[in-house]
């Protein structure tokens, strides 16, 4: 099926992987047995603008039901601060933000800068939370009606936020024009992305979500922001989360309908060559994995967060982990998609007393905090492997293709 490409509106995709028919991330299993529906899920490329996107995604209404095990309060967001500074920079006395869950980053920007504060969630359970902490919370989707209504009753807005958004957003233009549209000319848009470069790059399997339909690069990004008249005053990259790229834009009201990413065709050279790197680490790992349990080792995934159902569902690695940890726990107890392993609590590395290795399938913020937890448990020797970018992961994997394991 010729799908429009949604930066550019090309068509003709071109195919780039297909991992079948996967689980839901977020939706984890009450019991092993339980009936899981899975997906299509494959990414395709555009060769105009190289914007790598899920052509067929699920629809919003069927993956985000019931979906409350997302709340930003339970986030460490080490680029927090920073991103806030780059907002004071421009005083804003209004901001908007798009997709306010919790209200947490209305709060943190709130205190910082005084502004009169208001959001958008379309999802009523963080919603009531922000509403908890004193904003107005319009529960609403992003399109043009509600920042009609949201400008009749508060007039517009000199800064709009949307921080990890975009990237799930299927029509990008009507987004960027509900922006425009609660926004005073000459305003800011404030927006941040996974930055897909570092996990292309690097063969990281772990960005990989069906909620996230739209994979930007910097250049990719910028593209689709001049075509709605929005000029880039800052760009910076944080190590937050596989890479995320931030961007305050300014509205400038000059769109460039025909804008396109700078060196498109390195772009694409890139992407190609992404399924390549992620097969070849994938290979890699499983037979990494099934050595080490060949001398008695047990292998521990450690966070069941939606980078390691990716990791662990897109590289095939159930059948080698012995035991799912998280410490959230609203998560114990239950049961992995995908691999339908159980979720444990950190004390089963107390109770084993085989060597272990511990995959971490955590954010690169959280790894050090991790593996100061296992240690103060563990009663065996533990070794750990990361594998998510966008820190190095091919150089810990090779150590452990060749690694020995005390019995």
């Amino acid at each position: 099926m010729n799908r429009a490409c949604r930066v550019c509106g090309a068509v003709g995709l071109e195919p780039l992987i297909d991992f079948g028919s996967t689980p839901i991330a977020h939706r984890l299993l009450a019991q092993r047995d339980a009936h899981e529906e899975t997906f299509p899920f494959a990414l395709s490329l555009c060769a105009r603008c190289s914007l790598v996107q899920v052509a067929d995604p699920i629809d919003p209404a069927v993956l985000y039901k019931g979906y409350n095990y997302n709340l930003s309060s339970w986030k460490f967001e080490p680029h927090l601060e920073d991103e806030i500074e780059k907002i004071a920079e421009v005083a804003p006395a209004t901001i908007l933000e798009i997709a306010a869950n919790d209200g947490r980053f209305l709060d943190a920007v709130q205190r910082r800068t005084g502004a009169k504060c208001i959001g958008l969630e379309p999802n009523p359970i963080p919603g009531a939370r922000a509403r908890e902490r004193g904003f107005t919370i319009f529960e609403s989707w992003a399109c043009e009606s509600v920042a009609a209504q949201i400008v009749a009753e508060h007039g517009r807005v000199d800064l709009v936020v949307a921080r990890q958004v975009f990237e799930h957003v299927l029509d990008l233009h009507e987004f960027l024009r509900t922006a425009k549209r609660a926004m005073l000319l000459g305003g800011y848009l404030f927006i941040d992305v996974p930055d897909f470069a570092p996990a292309r790059d690097l063969g990281d399997s772990s960005v990989l979500w069906e909620e996230h339909v739209n994979y930007f690069t910097e250049s990719t990004l910028l593209a689709v922001l001049a075509r709605e008249g929005f000029e880039s005053v800052w760009t910076r990259r944080y190590d937050f989360s596989g890479g995320t790229v931030a961007i305050l834009a300014q509205l400038t009201g000059n769109s460039d309908p025909h804008a396109l990413p700078s060196k498109v065709a390195a772009e694409l050279d890139a992407a190609r060559k992404y399924p390549l790197l992620l097969n070849e680490f994938g290979s890699r790992l499983k037979g990494a994995l099934s050595r080490a349990r060949l001398q008695g080792v047990r292998v521990m995934l450690y966070g069941v967060g939606v980078r390691s159902c990716a990791a662990a569902n897109m590289l095939g690695l159930g059948s080698l982990i012995d035991n799912v940890v998280d410490d959230q726990l609203e998560r114990q107890g239950k049961f992995m998609p995908g691999t339908r392993l159980e979720i444990l609590s950190s004390e089963v590395f107390a109770k084993n007393t085989a060597p272990m290795l511990c995959i971490l399938a955590v954010n690169n913020e959280s790894e050090r905090t991790v593996r100061e937890n296992v240690d103060a448990k563990a009663r065996a020797p533990v070794r750990f492997l990361s594998v998510c970018g966008p820190s190095d992961i091919w150089g810990p994997l090779a150590t452990l293709e060749t690694a020995t394991w005390a019995a």
